[in-house]
């Protein structure tokens, strides 16, 4: 049997379509999973967050008169109960991603005869741009214990930066 060089074409055509189906769906999935990989990175963050605020009153209400001034402060044996206020995977934010997450800062002032201790804590997404970042938004939280966020993962955010309605 003898091909034609039409069948021959017919053949290449149909190797293409099938390949660029492939690629397409395989773009998708990655696209997808970096998506849905942002979205639990956040959730964590947004908990990280509320594990810092724990961690800094139990910090400051457990005999101490200010808030802990680094990641390590927090990472101080409890008195009587021997367990870190903080896990120690996050003592190490600055330095190590968590989640997808770093720790841009941490800031205290002390307590004064006139005023009381404060602190402020920001995390970002390690990789803040591309269709790979590792996240979606930066988070703040104080002494208030209110998070708030900047609504872009290359923006910090304040004390004036909008609540998070989580």
């Amino acid at each position: 049997m003898v091909e034609s060089k039409g069948d021959t074409l017919q053949r290449i055509l149909v190797f293409l379509g099938i390949g660029s189906c492939i690629f397409v769906l395989a773009v998708n999935g990655a696209l997808f999973h970096s998506m849905r990989t942002r979205e639990a990175n956040t959730n964590g963050a947004i908990q990280t967050m509320r594990n810092f605020h724990s961690a800094q009153a139990i910090f400051s209400y457990g005999g101490k008169s200010n808030y802990a001034a680094t990641e390590s402060d927090l990472s101080e044996l409890c008195p009587g109960n021997g367990s870190g206020f903080i896990p120690p995977m996050l003592v190490t934010m600055q330095r190590i991603p968590y989640g997808g997450y770093i720790m841009a800062s941490i800031k205290t002032t002390p307590k004064t005869p006139n005023s009381e201790p404060t602190y402020s804590i920001v995390i970002v997404p390690q990789v803040q741009t591309g269709l790979f970042r590792t996240g979606d938004d930066c988070f703040y939280v104080d002494q208030t214990g209110e998070i708030r966020h900047s609504g872009s993962p290359t923006t910090m955010p304040d004390a004036n930066s909008p609540l998070l309605q989580h």
